[in-house]
């Protein structure tokens, strides 16, 4: 797993980004990934290429549950958003627990099967804030 990969996800993450709340593209999806770092790694390039956005990704590594969530910090004042209370509100659907700062928050858990659920959770958060 190299960083060739990371780029072709990247890229077909951008491609699927939707615009929300005027112009915010809002990425919210399962990948698939082989570490957590390149998790880390994909939501920041992510951030970097789409400006403003709100990025969260989960992820089954190794039996286990992960989610990322990345916020531009100008829409977290605006929009009241905070990803480390929206990590911690949806994180229940892996069976663990997360933690951040407001524009960047992760966590791990022992239940992949919650992943898609944690995500539609998170998505509705979100999208509640901002339309």
């Amino acid at each position: 797993f190299n960083s060739h990969k990371i780029i072709g996800i990247r890229d077909e993450l951008i491609n699927k980004a939707e615009i929300v709340g005027g112009d915010i593209s809002f990425i919210c999806r399962q990948v698939n990934l082989s570490s957590t770092d390149l998790g880390k790694e994909l939501v920041f390039e992510l951030k970097h290429n789409l400006g403003n956005s709100i990025i969260l990704l989960g992820a089954a590594i190794d039996h286990k549950a992960y989610l990322w969530l990345m916020i531009s910090e100008n829409l977290l004042d605006k929009f009241g958003l905070n990803a480390t209370a929206i990590i911690k509100s949806i994180s229940g659907e892996i069976q663990g627990g997360g933690g951040g700062q407001p524009f960047f928050a992760t966590a791990g858990g022992k239940n992949s099967d919650g992943i898609l659920n944690a995500l539609n959770n998170g998505r509705k958060i979100i999208l509640e804030k901002i339309e």
